[in-house]
């Protein structure tokens, strides 16, 4: 899995891949899978705040709870990302 971020142009940067300031543990790609991003903080050098972004459609296939308490934090972080408050 590393090659595929390596050729679509991510950096090797010892312990780490980067790629448009995201950094990546080069760990993570030899630990067996045992949870998986369903969002992740997107900041863009032409924007003025962070903001959270789901990946893809991965908390649509949540079960319920798991679903109802993935939306309470993403609100709660959305929430702290824009006001800088709790």
């Amino acid at each position: 899995m590393m090659d595929q971020y390596l050729s679509s142009g991510w950096e090797d940067r010892g312990e780490y891949l980067e790629c448009k300031k995201i950094r990546l543990e080069k760990r993570l790609f030899q630990e067996e899978e045992s949870h998986y991003v369903l969002a992740f903080v997107h900041l863009d050098e032409h924007e003025e705040s962070p903001r959270l972004e789901s990946v893809e459609d991965r908390p649509a296939y949540l079960e319920p709870p798991d679903h109802q308490d993935f939306f309470k934090a993403y609100q709660k972080a959305n929430h702290y990302l824009i006001t800088g408050k709790w």
